[in-house]
């Protein structure tokens, strides 16, 4: 079961709207906030921009820990397609893939970002990359993002990647494609050439479980030390709320809750009831 879908919402006042989106974790800041609606509107780069990156066009992201964005000051039309990409996930495309990667991002287990560059290039096409990760190891990934990848696109993008890599001198550790969807031609075990450096692409998938332990519309219960509350329609699967768990608790015994249906309109209060859909002990590494 996906989110409703917004032309389908009973209300879509500025205030509805608002009490989902509040609900997005992490949660981001204004600073983010106004980065991801310009991408989307697809306004470039300004050439005064103070945190323009050294690589032409990117912008290199600073962690923002400025005030957690105030969604009440944005038009409706912004409030539209924010819901759109992050509670019903109804649009797909390149930028909505790009921005919802960014989103796990913030709290990604695979790798610590020392350094992010986002693509800001007004005119980027599909293929173009989105992200230029420098993590604390010294790793370089070159990270594209794109709707349905299909074998033309791969190579395609493959071939966009290489020519970067050689114009800017650039040689990435790792490279990762990031869809929505893809099909099962894709030469996932080939290695790309790369100034003769052979490197296997990783493919990563928006994917939503069939038969996944929690929907869209439950609240999701995290008993840790600290209790947590959160949507479920922040998660496609079970790896990526424990994930996030594992970000945002200390760790110890963790039991986590669905309440069913507690973002659905068409369940009352007395109708949603509490399950239990994972029990465990998380030790965290702090070494």
């Amino acid at each position: 079961m996906t989110f409703q879908y917004y032309n389908t919402l009973k209300s879509k006042s500025k205030e509805n709207i608002v009490f989902y989106l509040d609900e997005i974790v992490p949660q981001f800041t204004n600073k983010e906030i106004s980065l991801i609606l310009d991408d989307i509107q697809g306004k470039g780069l300004s050439k005064s921009n103070s945190n323009s990156s050294s690589i032409k066009n990117f912008y290199k992201y600073e962690d923002s820990s400025g005030e957690f964005a105030d969604y009440d000051d944005l038009k409706t039309d912004a409030l539209e397609k924010l819901y759109k990409i992050y509670v019903s996930h109804e649009i797909s495309d390149k930028k909505a893939v790009k921005w919802r990667f960014f989103k796990n991002l913030k709290y990604t287990r695979e790798f610590t970002i020392n350094t992010l560059h986002i693509n800001r290039d007004k005119k980027q096409t599909k293929r173009d990359l989105d992200y230029i990760i420098e993590t604390e190891s010294g790793d370089i990934i070159f990270v594209v993002c794109f709707d349905v990848l299909e074998l033309d696109e791969y190579l395609e993008i493959v071939t966009k990647v290489t020519e970067f890599s050689q114009e800017q001198g650039i040689v990435p550790s790792e490279i990762i494609i990031a869809a929505n969807r893809t099909y099962r031609n894709i030469p996932i075990d080939e290695k790309v050439t790369i100034k003769d450096k052979g490197i296997t692409p990783q493919i990563w998938i928006e994917w939503v479980e069939l038969d996944r332990a929690f929907n869209a519309d439950d609240l999701l219960i995290v008993s840790a030390e600290e209790e947590l509350n959160i949507a479920g329609y922040n998660f496609s699967t079970v790896e990526d709320l424990l994930d996030y768990v594992y970000h945002y608790t200390d760790g110890g015994q963790i039991s986590i809750y669905k309440q069913i249906g507690y973002f659905a309109e068409s369940i009352k209060e007395e109708q949603q009831e509490l399950e239990l859909i994972w029990k465990g002990i998380m030790i965290k590494n702090n070494l």
